[in-house]
Protein backbone atom coordinates (compact mmCIF):
# COMPACT_ATOMS: atom_id res chain seq x y z
CA UNK A 1 0.00 0.00 0.00
CA UNK A 2 1.04 3.66 -0.85
CA UNK A 3 1.84 5.72 2.34
CA UNK A 4 -1.10 7.24 4.53
CA UNK A 5 -3.51 8.06 2.39
CA UNK A 6 -5.82 10.78 3.88
CA UNK A 7 -9.73 11.68 3.37
CA UNK A 8 -11.38 14.96 4.57
CA UNK A 9 -14.90 14.68 4.45
CA UNK A 10 -16.24 18.09 4.16
CA UNK A 11 -20.18 18.91 4.80
CA UNK A 12 -22.34 21.46 6.43
CA UNK A 13 -19.81 24.24 4.94
CA UNK A 14 -16.94 23.19 7.17
CA UNK A 15 -14.85 20.26 7.49
CA UNK A 16 -16.59 17.87 9.58
CA UNK A 17 -13.84 14.91 10.13
CA UNK A 18 -10.77 13.76 8.50
CA UNK A 19 -10.34 9.96 7.87
CA UNK A 20 -6.72 8.38 7.57
CA UNK A 21 -6.30 5.16 5.71
CA UNK A 22 -2.74 3.46 6.17
CA UNK A 23 -1.16 0.24 6.59
CA UNK A 24 1.24 0.11 9.33
CA UNK A 25 1.98 2.49 12.38
CA UNK A 26 5.22 2.23 15.12
CA UNK A 27 4.68 -1.27 15.77
CA UNK A 28 2.23 -2.65 13.11
CA UNK A 29 3.15 -4.19 9.55
CA UNK A 30 0.35 -5.52 7.47
CA UNK A 31 -0.55 -6.83 3.88
CA UNK A 32 -4.24 -8.21 2.74
CA UNK A 33 -5.36 -5.37 5.03
CA UNK A 34 -5.99 -1.90 5.61
CA UNK A 35 -6.87 0.41 8.61
CA UNK A 36 -9.16 3.70 8.45
CA UNK A 37 -8.71 5.87 11.58
CA UNK A 38 -11.07 8.73 12.19
CA UNK A 39 -10.31 12.29 13.66
CA UNK A 40 -13.41 14.29 14.34
CA UNK A 41 -12.86 17.96 13.37
CA UNK A 42 -16.06 19.65 14.50
CA UNK A 43 -17.70 19.29 18.13
CA UNK A 44 -21.52 20.71 15.97
CA UNK A 45 -22.44 16.91 15.64
CA UNK A 46 -21.86 13.55 16.17
CA UNK A 47 -21.03 11.07 13.96
CA UNK A 48 -21.88 7.42 14.58
CA UNK A 49 -20.18 5.09 11.32
CA UNK A 50 -18.32 4.59 7.75
CA UNK A 51 -18.93 2.89 4.95
CA UNK A 52 -16.00 1.20 3.38
CA UNK A 53 -17.25 -1.65 0.82
CA UNK A 54 -20.00 -2.46 3.15
CA UNK A 55 -21.23 -0.52 6.41
CA UNK A 56 -19.29 -1.05 9.55
CA UNK A 57 -20.26 0.65 12.49
CA UNK A 58 -17.00 1.90 14.41
CA UNK A 59 -16.38 4.70 16.57
CA UNK A 60 -12.70 5.84 16.04
CA UNK A 61 -11.21 3.50 13.24
CA UNK A 62 -11.36 0.19 11.77
CA UNK A 63 -9.87 -2.33 9.79
CA UNK A 64 -10.72 -4.12 6.69
CA UNK A 65 -9.98 -7.57 6.45
CA UNK A 66 -9.72 -10.45 3.70
CA UNK A 67 -8.05 -8.08 0.53
CA UNK A 68 -5.92 -9.79 -1.57
CA UNK A 69 -2.12 -8.92 -1.55
CA UNK A 70 -0.79 -6.44 -3.90
CA UNK A 71 -4.42 -5.09 -4.94
CA UNK A 72 -5.66 -1.94 -5.10
CA UNK A 73 -9.05 -1.25 -3.77
CA UNK A 74 -11.50 1.34 -3.70
CA UNK A 75 -12.78 2.87 -0.13
CA UNK A 76 -16.14 4.40 -0.06
CA UNK A 77 -16.83 6.18 2.84
CA UNK A 78 -19.75 8.05 3.90
CA UNK A 79 -21.33 9.56 7.57
CA UNK A 80 -24.46 9.52 9.10
CA UNK A 81 -25.76 12.62 10.98
CA UNK A 82 -26.90 11.76 14.49
CA UNK A 83 -29.04 14.93 14.58
CA UNK A 84 -30.88 14.00 11.08
CA UNK A 85 -30.55 10.60 10.38
CA UNK A 86 -29.44 11.44 6.93
CA UNK A 87 -26.13 10.26 4.96
CA UNK A 88 -23.50 12.15 3.91
CA UNK A 89 -22.16 11.89 0.41
CA UNK A 90 -20.14 9.24 -0.30
CA UNK A 91 -16.09 9.82 -0.63
CA UNK A 92 -13.78 7.69 -2.36
CA UNK A 93 -9.99 6.58 -2.17
CA UNK A 94 -8.30 4.28 -4.21
CA UNK A 95 -5.39 2.18 -1.65
CA UNK A 96 -2.89 -0.92 -2.55
CA UNK A 97 -2.42 -3.43 -0.38
CA UNK A 98 1.26 -5.02 0.41
CA UNK A 99 2.95 -6.84 -2.02
CA UNK A 100 4.88 -9.71 -1.73
CA UNK A 101 7.02 -9.74 0.98
CA UNK A 102 7.15 -8.26 4.53
CA UNK A 103 9.92 -7.61 7.56
CA UNK A 104 9.61 -9.01 9.93
CA UNK A 105 12.49 -8.19 12.42
CA UNK A 106 16.53 -7.10 11.49
CA UNK A 107 18.93 -7.63 14.13
CA UNK A 108 22.00 -5.17 14.65
CA UNK A 109 23.91 -3.96 11.13
CA UNK A 110 27.35 -4.61 11.05
CA UNK A 111 28.67 -2.46 8.15
CA UNK A 112 32.64 -3.65 9.21
CA UNK A 113 31.66 -7.51 8.88
CA UNK A 114 33.80 -8.38 5.33
CA UNK A 115 32.28 -9.29 3.67
CA UNK A 116 29.10 -7.05 5.12
CA UNK A 117 26.05 -9.13 4.93
CA UNK A 118 22.82 -8.68 6.61
CA UNK A 119 20.74 -11.01 7.80
CA UNK A 120 16.77 -10.09 7.40
CA UNK A 121 13.94 -12.30 8.46
CA UNK A 122 10.73 -11.52 6.22
CA UNK A 123 8.12 -13.13 4.76
CA UNK A 124 7.23 -13.96 1.28
CA UNK A 125 3.95 -14.83 -0.02
CA UNK A 126 4.95 -14.85 -3.77
CA UNK A 127 8.12 -17.45 -5.16
CA UNK A 128 10.38 -16.10 -8.06
CA UNK A 129 10.73 -12.71 -7.33
CA UNK A 130 13.81 -10.29 -6.67
CA UNK A 131 14.59 -8.48 -3.84
CA UNK A 132 16.72 -5.63 -2.47
CA UNK A 133 17.86 -3.57 1.00
CA UNK A 134 17.90 -0.40 1.24
CA UNK A 135 19.46 1.17 4.61
CA UNK A 136 19.22 4.96 4.98
CA UNK A 137 19.17 7.97 6.98
CA UNK A 138 19.93 11.69 6.08
CA UNK A 139 23.45 11.55 5.56
CA UNK A 140 23.45 7.48 4.79
CA UNK A 141 21.76 5.68 1.15
CA UNK A 142 22.78 2.16 0.37
CA UNK A 143 20.97 -0.58 -1.88
CA UNK A 144 22.51 -4.32 -1.20
CA UNK A 145 23.09 -6.78 -3.76
CA UNK A 146 19.70 -8.08 -5.30
CA UNK A 147 18.56 -11.58 -3.79
CA UNK A 148 16.14 -13.84 -5.33
CA UNK A 149 13.84 -15.81 -3.19
CA UNK A 150 12.03 -19.04 -4.55
CA UNK A 151 10.26 -19.91 -1.22
CA UNK A 152 7.59 -18.66 0.28
CA UNK A 153 6.87 -17.92 4.03
CA UNK A 154 8.97 -16.53 7.27
CA UNK A 155 12.68 -17.29 7.16
CA UNK A 156 15.87 -15.35 7.36
CA UNK A 157 17.19 -14.10 4.19
CA UNK A 158 20.64 -13.27 3.67
CA UNK A 159 21.24 -10.05 1.50
CA UNK A 160 25.16 -8.67 0.78
CA UNK A 161 26.00 -5.47 -0.10
CA UNK A 162 29.19 -4.40 -2.26
CA UNK A 163 32.44 -3.34 -1.07
CA UNK A 164 31.49 0.33 -1.80
CA UNK A 165 28.30 0.18 -0.01
CA UNK A 166 30.48 -1.13 3.46
CA UNK A 167 32.75 1.60 2.47
CA UNK A 168 29.68 4.16 2.60
CA UNK A 169 27.95 3.00 5.71
CA UNK A 170 31.54 2.49 7.91
CA UNK A 171 32.23 6.44 6.91
CA UNK A 172 28.55 7.25 8.02
CA UNK A 173 30.13 7.49 11.51
CA UNK A 174 32.15 9.70 13.28
CA UNK A 175 35.64 8.97 14.56
CA UNK A 176 33.84 8.65 17.83
CA UNK A 177 30.47 6.61 17.09
CA UNK A 178 29.89 3.29 17.37
CA UNK A 179 26.51 3.13 16.78
CA UNK A 180 23.82 4.62 14.88
CA UNK A 181 20.21 4.34 14.13
CA UNK A 182 18.89 4.05 10.49
CA UNK A 183 15.50 3.26 8.20
CA UNK A 184 15.68 -0.20 6.44
CA UNK A 185 13.17 -0.82 3.27
CA UNK A 186 12.98 -4.07 1.53
CA UNK A 187 11.97 -3.47 -2.55
CA UNK A 188 10.37 -6.08 -4.76
CA UNK A 189 11.22 -6.35 -8.53
CA UNK A 190 9.97 -9.10 -11.23
CA UNK A 191 13.32 -9.09 -12.74
CA UNK A 192 16.80 -9.70 -11.85
CA UNK A 193 18.08 -6.34 -13.43
CA UNK A 194 15.62 -4.91 -10.58
CA UNK A 195 13.97 -2.27 -12.59
CA UNK A 196 10.47 -3.41 -12.17
CA UNK A 197 9.60 -2.45 -8.95
CA UNK A 198 6.75 -4.42 -7.60
CA UNK A 199 6.23 -3.32 -4.31
CA UNK A 200 8.14 -1.85 -1.56
CA UNK A 201 7.26 -1.73 2.51
CA UNK A 202 7.14 1.62 4.88
CA UNK A 203 10.10 2.68 6.59
CA UNK A 204 11.24 0.06 9.78
CA UNK A 205 12.26 1.98 12.80
CA UNK A 206 14.91 2.00 15.70
CA UNK A 207 17.15 -0.79 13.97
CA UNK A 208 21.10 -0.25 15.34
CA UNK A 209 24.36 0.10 12.98
CA UNK A 210 27.17 -0.71 14.84
CA UNK A 211 30.65 -1.23 14.37
CA UNK A 212 31.86 -3.37 16.64
CA UNK A 213 35.46 -3.66 18.02
CA UNK A 214 35.60 -7.32 16.15
CA UNK A 215 36.25 -6.04 13.22
CA UNK A 216 37.01 -2.25 13.85
CA UNK A 217 39.73 -2.36 16.53
CA UNK A 218 43.12 -0.79 15.86
CA UNK A 219 46.08 -2.82 13.60
CA UNK A 220 49.08 -3.43 15.87
CA UNK A 221 50.23 -6.99 16.13
CA UNK A 222 54.15 -6.56 17.58
CA UNK A 223 56.67 -4.90 19.87
CA UNK A 224 59.88 -5.27 21.53
CA UNK A 225 61.43 -5.06 25.04
CA UNK A 226 64.58 -4.46 26.31
CA UNK A 227 66.10 -3.10 29.60
CA UNK A 228 68.43 0.04 29.42
CA UNK A 229 69.93 -0.29 32.95
CA UNK A 230 73.59 -0.45 31.94
CA UNK A 231 74.76 -1.62 35.29
CA UNK A 232 72.22 -4.62 35.16
CA UNK A 233 72.46 -5.79 31.86
CA UNK A 234 76.27 -5.89 32.54
CA UNK A 235 75.77 -8.40 35.34
CA UNK A 236 72.71 -10.37 33.29
CA UNK A 237 74.27 -10.08 30.24
CA UNK A 238 71.26 -9.63 28.54
CA UNK A 239 68.96 -6.47 28.10
CA UNK A 240 66.28 -9.29 27.38
CA UNK A 241 66.39 -10.58 31.34
CA UNK A 242 64.97 -8.40 33.50
CA UNK A 243 65.87 -7.99 37.46
CA UNK A 244 62.59 -6.53 40.26
CA UNK A 245 63.06 -2.94 40.86
CA UNK A 246 66.38 -2.10 39.33
CA UNK A 247 66.10 -2.55 35.65
CA UNK A 248 64.70 -0.19 33.54
CA UNK A 249 62.33 -1.29 30.70
CA UNK A 250 61.55 0.24 27.51
CA UNK A 251 59.18 -0.96 24.98
CA UNK A 252 59.19 0.20 21.14
CA UNK A 253 55.91 -0.60 19.90
CA UNK A 254 55.65 -1.69 16.19
CA UNK A 255 52.90 0.25 13.52
CA UNK A 256 49.38 0.59 14.50
CA UNK A 257 46.87 2.18 13.05
CA UNK A 258 42.86 2.79 13.33
CA UNK A 259 40.43 1.79 10.91
CA UNK A 260 37.12 2.63 9.47
CA UNK A 261 37.25 6.37 10.56
CA UNK A 262 38.56 6.48 14.16
CA UNK A 263 41.61 7.85 15.57
CA UNK A 264 43.76 6.09 17.80
CA UNK A 265 43.93 7.81 21.18
CA UNK A 266 46.48 6.24 23.75
CA UNK A 267 49.25 3.25 24.06
CA UNK A 268 49.06 1.72 27.55
CA UNK A 269 51.76 -0.44 28.58
CA UNK A 270 50.89 -3.15 31.74
CA UNK A 271 52.90 -5.03 33.83
CA UNK A 272 51.70 -6.62 37.02
CA UNK A 273 49.53 -4.26 38.62
CA UNK A 274 51.20 -1.29 37.18
CA UNK A 275 50.11 0.73 33.53
CA UNK A 276 51.95 3.66 32.41
CA UNK A 277 49.83 5.44 29.43
CA UNK A 278 50.81 8.07 27.40
CA UNK A 279 48.13 9.47 24.97
CA UNK A 280 48.30 10.37 21.34
CA UNK A 281 45.93 11.51 18.37
CA UNK A 282 46.77 10.16 15.16
CA UNK A 283 45.39 7.86 12.67
CA UNK A 284 48.64 5.72 12.45
CA UNK A 285 51.88 5.74 13.68
CA UNK A 286 55.01 3.85 12.49
CA UNK A 287 56.37 3.36 16.03
CA UNK A 288 56.34 4.54 19.68
CA UNK A 289 58.73 4.03 22.05
CA UNK A 290 58.00 3.77 25.61
CA UNK A 291 59.96 4.13 29.25
CA UNK A 292 58.20 2.32 31.71
CA UNK A 293 60.77 2.24 34.40
CA UNK A 294 61.30 0.05 37.12
CA UNK A 295 59.53 -3.54 37.46
CA UNK A 296 57.98 -4.46 40.65
CA UNK A 297 56.74 -8.20 39.99
CA UNK A 298 58.71 -11.15 39.05
CA UNK A 299 58.54 -14.34 37.70
CA UNK A 300 60.19 -16.27 34.49
CA UNK A 301 56.99 -15.90 32.35
CA UNK A 302 56.12 -11.98 33.20
CA UNK A 303 54.01 -10.42 31.38
CA UNK A 304 54.36 -7.68 29.37
CA UNK A 305 50.99 -6.14 27.50
CA UNK A 306 50.67 -3.11 25.24
CA UNK A 307 47.30 -2.06 24.40
CA UNK A 308 46.42 0.54 21.80
CA UNK A 309 42.77 1.85 22.19
CA UNK A 310 41.22 3.91 19.57
CA UNK A 311 39.02 7.27 19.81
CA UNK A 312 36.08 4.59 19.96
CA UNK A 313 37.43 2.72 22.54
CA UNK A 314 38.04 -0.43 20.77
CA UNK A 315 41.44 -1.76 21.87
CA UNK A 316 44.07 -4.10 20.47
CA UNK A 317 46.67 -5.62 22.89
CA UNK A 318 49.41 -7.28 22.29
CA UNK A 319 51.68 -9.74 25.00
CA UNK A 320 54.97 -10.59 25.69
CA UNK A 321 56.70 -12.71 28.20
CA UNK A 322 60.17 -11.74 29.88
CA UNK A 323 62.24 -13.41 32.44
CA UNK A 324 61.95 -11.16 36.06
CA UNK A 325 64.36 -12.03 38.56
CA UNK A 326 63.56 -11.36 42.33
CA UNK A 327 66.17 -9.28 43.40
CA UNK A 328 66.29 -6.79 46.39
CA UNK A 329 69.65 -5.05 47.81
CA UNK A 330 72.43 -6.84 50.03
CA UNK A 331 70.79 -6.93 53.15
CA UNK A 332 71.73 -8.11 57.24
CA UNK A 333 69.54 -10.49 58.87
CA UNK A 334 71.55 -9.99 62.41
CA UNK A 335 73.84 -6.87 63.61
CA UNK A 336 75.13 -6.23 66.76
CA UNK A 337 77.65 -3.94 67.44
CA UNK A 338 78.67 -3.15 70.81
CA UNK A 339 81.67 -2.22 73.57
CA UNK A 340 82.42 -5.19 74.83
CA UNK A 341 81.16 -5.69 78.09
CA UNK A 342 79.11 -2.23 77.86
CA UNK A 343 82.19 -0.23 78.98
CA UNK A 344 85.67 -1.06 77.48
CA UNK A 345 87.39 0.77 74.75
CA UNK A 346 87.49 -2.32 72.19
CA UNK A 347 84.02 -3.23 69.81
CA UNK A 348 82.33 -6.45 69.52
CA UNK A 349 81.08 -7.34 66.50
CA UNK A 350 78.35 -10.06 65.26
CA UNK A 351 76.59 -10.04 62.07
CA UNK A 352 74.57 -12.16 59.18
CA UNK A 353 73.07 -11.33 55.96
CA UNK A 354 72.52 -12.19 52.20
CA UNK A 355 72.64 -11.23 49.18
CA UNK A 356 70.17 -11.83 45.88
CA UNK A 357 70.68 -14.92 43.80
CA UNK A 358 70.83 -13.90 40.20
CA UNK A 359 70.71 -17.01 37.57
CA UNK A 360 69.98 -15.53 34.18
CA UNK A 361 70.11 -19.18 32.72
CA UNK A 362 71.95 -22.03 34.78
CA UNK A 363 75.20 -20.31 36.79
CA UNK A 364 74.77 -17.68 39.64
CA UNK A 365 76.38 -14.20 38.83
CA UNK A 366 75.96 -12.24 41.58
CA UNK A 367 78.61 -12.07 44.73
CA UNK A 368 79.18 -10.30 48.03
CA UNK A 369 82.00 -7.33 46.41
CA UNK A 370 82.50 -4.91 49.07
CA UNK A 371 81.66 -5.45 53.07
CA UNK A 372 83.55 -1.90 54.82
CA UNK A 373 83.17 -0.77 58.41
CA UNK A 374 83.16 2.89 58.63
CA UNK A 375 83.68 4.66 62.01
CA UNK A 376 84.22 8.23 63.40
CA UNK A 377 84.23 10.14 67.07
CA UNK A 378 80.93 12.02 66.53
CA UNK A 379 82.46 14.98 66.52
CA UNK A 380 84.55 14.80 63.77
CA UNK A 381 83.83 14.59 59.88
CA UNK A 382 86.47 12.58 58.49
CA UNK A 383 85.70 8.76 58.65
CA UNK A 384 87.72 5.82 58.46
CA UNK A 385 87.24 2.79 56.25
CA UNK A 386 87.94 -0.63 57.84
CA UNK A 387 86.91 -3.54 54.49
CA UNK A 388 86.08 -6.46 55.97
CA UNK A 389 85.27 -8.42 52.83
CA UNK A 390 88.40 -10.85 53.20
CA UNK A 391 86.97 -11.68 56.37
CA UNK A 392 83.35 -13.01 56.31
CA UNK A 393 82.34 -16.42 56.34
CA UNK A 394 80.63 -16.86 53.23
CA UNK A 395 78.53 -19.68 51.94
CA UNK A 396 76.83 -19.30 48.71
CA UNK A 397 74.01 -16.39 48.62
CA UNK A 398 74.94 -16.37 52.60
CA UNK A 399 77.56 -14.53 54.87
CA UNK A 400 78.33 -13.91 58.39
CA UNK A 401 81.12 -12.51 60.92
CA UNK A 402 81.67 -12.50 64.96
CA UNK A 403 84.28 -11.17 66.72
CA UNK A 404 84.84 -10.63 70.22
CA UNK A 405 87.53 -7.67 69.42
CA UNK A 406 87.41 -5.70 66.29
CA UNK A 407 90.90 -5.43 64.76
CA UNK A 408 92.47 -3.36 62.26
CA UNK A 409 94.79 -4.47 59.16
CA UNK A 410 97.62 -4.68 61.16
CA UNK A 411 95.57 -7.11 63.60
CA UNK A 412 95.72 -4.87 66.40
CA UNK A 413 92.47 -3.84 68.66
CA UNK A 414 90.90 -0.59 67.65
CA UNK A 415 90.13 1.27 70.36
CA UNK A 416 87.46 3.54 70.82
CA UNK A 417 87.46 5.93 73.57
CA UNK A 418 84.98 5.12 76.42
CA UNK A 419 84.32 8.53 77.26
CA UNK A 420 83.68 9.35 73.21
CA UNK A 421 80.41 8.68 71.32
CA UNK A 422 81.02 7.49 67.61
CA UNK A 423 79.47 6.79 64.34
CA UNK A 424 79.56 3.49 63.35
CA UNK A 425 78.79 2.22 59.63
CA UNK A 426 78.03 -0.88 57.33
CA UNK A 427 78.23 -0.70 53.49
CA UNK A 428 77.78 -3.47 51.84
CA UNK A 429 77.50 -4.39 48.05
CA UNK A 430 77.17 -6.85 45.24
CA UNK A 431 77.68 -7.25 41.84
CA UNK A 432 75.42 -4.28 40.95
CA UNK A 433 77.53 -1.72 42.55
CA UNK A 434 76.80 1.21 44.40
CA UNK A 435 73.63 1.12 42.73
CA UNK A 436 71.92 -1.63 44.58
CA UNK A 437 74.51 -0.83 48.37
CA UNK A 438 73.41 -0.99 51.41
CA UNK A 439 74.05 1.39 54.06
CA UNK A 440 73.45 0.77 57.82
CA UNK A 441 74.42 4.15 60.13
CA UNK A 442 74.60 3.35 63.79
CA UNK A 443 75.93 5.19 67.15
CA UNK A 444 78.27 3.22 69.53
CA UNK A 445 77.53 5.52 72.54
CA UNK A 446 80.26 6.21 75.48
CA UNK A 447 80.68 3.43 78.10
CA UNK A 448 77.72 4.37 80.79
CA UNK A 449 76.31 0.96 80.80
CA UNK A 450 73.64 0.73 83.54
CA UNK A 451 75.38 -2.68 84.66
CA UNK A 452 79.07 -3.30 84.48
CA UNK A 453 80.75 -6.66 85.57
CA UNK A 454 84.56 -6.46 85.51
CA UNK A 455 86.64 -9.59 85.84
CA UNK A 456 89.81 -9.55 88.24
CA UNK A 457 92.37 -7.66 87.14
CA UNK A 458 96.13 -6.74 88.59
CA UNK A 459 94.61 -3.66 90.55
CA UNK A 460 91.60 -5.24 91.54
CA UNK A 461 91.85 -8.81 92.40
CA UNK A 462 87.95 -8.95 92.84
CA UNK A 463 84.89 -9.04 90.80
CA UNK A 464 83.45 -5.92 90.46
CA UNK A 465 80.33 -4.49 89.66
CA UNK A 466 78.79 -1.23 88.54
CA UNK A 467 75.40 0.05 89.05
CA UNK A 468 75.32 3.16 86.83
CA UNK A 469 79.24 2.99 87.30
CA UNK A 470 80.98 2.35 84.15
CA UNK A 471 84.39 1.57 86.09
CA UNK A 472 83.60 0.38 89.27
CA UNK A 473 86.45 -0.11 92.39
CA UNK A 474 84.73 -2.00 94.65
CA UNK A 475 82.60 -5.44 94.50
CA UNK A 476 79.81 -3.35 94.13
CA UNK A 477 79.46 0.45 93.22
CA UNK A 478 75.93 2.17 93.01
CA UNK A 479 75.59 5.62 91.73
CA UNK A 480 71.93 6.29 92.58
CA UNK A 481 69.16 5.19 95.61
CA UNK A 482 69.02 1.56 96.58
CA UNK A 483 65.64 -0.05 97.42
CA UNK A 484 65.28 -3.28 99.21
CA UNK A 485 62.75 -5.35 99.64
CA UNK A 486 64.42 -7.31 102.32
CA UNK A 487 67.66 -6.89 104.82
CA UNK A 488 71.24 -6.47 104.58
CA UNK A 489 73.30 -8.89 106.04
CA UNK A 490 76.52 -9.28 106.52
CA UNK A 491 79.13 -12.15 108.37
CA UNK A 492 78.47 -11.02 111.65
CA UNK A 493 74.51 -10.34 110.68
CA UNK A 494 72.95 -8.06 108.95
CA UNK A 495 72.55 -4.27 108.12
CA UNK A 496 70.27 -2.14 110.81
CA UNK A 497 67.43 -2.02 108.59
CA UNK A 498 63.50 -1.85 109.06
CA UNK A 499 62.18 -5.69 109.39
CA UNK A 500 58.34 -6.02 110.53
CA UNK A 501 55.44 -5.17 113.03
CA UNK A 502 55.27 -7.26 115.87
CA UNK A 503 52.30 -9.49 115.94
CA UNK A 504 49.80 -10.30 118.64
CA UNK A 505 50.94 -12.68 121.06
CA UNK A 506 54.56 -12.76 120.54
CA UNK A 507 57.63 -11.98 122.73
CA UNK A 508 59.72 -9.18 122.06
CA UNK A 509 62.59 -12.13 124.13
CA UNK A 510 62.22 -13.50 121.02
CA UNK A 511 63.63 -10.89 118.63
CA UNK A 512 66.93 -11.35 118.95
CA UNK A 513 68.76 -10.09 115.12
CA UNK A 514 69.63 -6.77 113.84
CA UNK A 515 66.67 -5.26 112.75
CA UNK A 516 64.23 -2.45 113.77
CA UNK A 517 60.43 -3.80 114.70
CA UNK A 518 57.47 -1.81 115.41
CA UNK A 519 54.67 -2.63 117.82
CA UNK A 520 51.28 -1.40 117.29
CA UNK A 521 50.02 -2.28 120.84
CA UNK A 522 46.16 -2.07 121.18
CA UNK A 523 44.12 -3.42 123.96
CA UNK A 524 42.58 -6.86 123.18
CA UNK A 525 43.89 -6.75 119.56
CA UNK A 526 47.78 -6.56 119.66
CA UNK A 527 49.21 -7.77 122.52
CA UNK A 528 53.03 -8.91 122.94
CA UNK A 529 54.57 -10.34 125.87
CA UNK A 530 57.68 -8.84 128.03
CA UNK A 531 57.21 -5.56 126.40
CA UNK A 532 58.30 -2.73 128.66
CA UNK A 533 54.87 -0.80 128.67
CA UNK A 534 51.81 -0.60 126.63
CA UNK A 535 51.92 1.80 124.38
CA UNK A 536 53.03 1.61 120.55
CA UNK A 537 56.24 2.26 119.69
CA UNK A 538 60.02 1.34 117.64
CA UNK A 539 61.85 -1.87 119.00
CA UNK A 540 65.40 -1.61 117.74
CA UNK A 541 67.51 -4.84 118.11
CA UNK A 542 71.58 -4.62 118.05
CA UNK A 543 73.21 -8.37 117.75
CA UNK A 544 76.31 -9.90 117.54
CA UNK A 545 77.23 -12.85 115.91
CA UNK A 546 78.52 -13.84 119.80
CA UNK A 547 75.35 -14.01 120.93
CA UNK A 548 74.99 -10.49 122.73
CA UNK A 549 72.06 -8.24 122.02
CA UNK A 550 70.57 -4.45 123.15
CA UNK A 551 67.09 -3.78 122.60
CA UNK A 552 65.83 -0.49 122.95
CA UNK A 553 62.27 0.08 122.67
CA UNK A 554 61.08 3.76 122.23
CA UNK A 555 57.17 4.68 122.48
CA UNK A 556 55.16 6.81 120.13
CA UNK A 557 52.72 9.90 120.99
CA UNK A 558 53.40 13.32 122.65
CA UNK A 559 55.48 12.15 125.40
CA UNK A 560 57.89 9.71 124.00
CA UNK A 561 59.45 7.42 126.57
CA UNK A 562 62.28 5.23 125.59
CA UNK A 563 63.32 1.57 127.49
CA UNK A 564 66.78 -0.53 127.19
CA UNK A 565 68.10 -3.97 128.32
CA UNK A 566 70.37 -6.29 127.00
CA UNK A 567 70.68 -10.09 126.32
CA UNK A 568 73.80 -12.13 128.12
CA UNK A 569 74.48 -15.74 129.13
CA UNK A 570 71.21 -16.49 127.41
CA UNK A 571 69.21 -14.07 129.74
CA UNK A 572 67.82 -10.75 129.45
CA UNK A 573 68.19 -7.80 131.90
CA UNK A 574 65.02 -5.46 133.41
CA UNK A 575 64.16 -3.12 131.54
CA UNK A 576 65.40 0.65 132.18
CA UNK A 577 64.00 4.11 131.61
CA UNK A 578 66.41 6.52 129.42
Amino acid sequence: MADNVHISVNSRGYNWFSLTVYTQDDSYWTFKDCRIRANRGSTTGTWQSFTPQYENTWSTGCVVTGLSAYTSYTLEVQVKWTDTGNWSASYYKTVRTLGNATIVSSPTIKPDMNPFDLSIRCTTYASGLYYKVQIFTDHLDIYSNPLQINTTGTADRTFQFSASARTTAINSFGSAMTTNKVWVRLYTYSNSACTNEVDSVSFLKNITIQLSEQYSKPTFSNFTFQDTESGVTAVTGSNQIMLQTFSSLRVVAGSASANNGADLSKYEVIVGRVTKTENVSRTSISSKTIDFGSINTYGDNTAITIRVTDSRGFKTSVTKYAKVIRYERPKLSRYIVNREDEVEETLQVNLAGSISSIVPSSSEVNSLQMATFSYKRASDTTWIDLPILSRLTISGTNFSYAVNELLDDLSQAIRFDENASYDFRITLRDSLGSMTETVLDMIITAATGAVTILARTTQYPFPRVGINQAKPTEALEVVGNIKLSGVIKTPTGQVMSYVQEIADGQSFASFKGTGIYFYPYEAGVCVATSAPTTAPGFLEVYATSSGYALQRFTTVGGNSTTYERTYYNSSWSSWITL
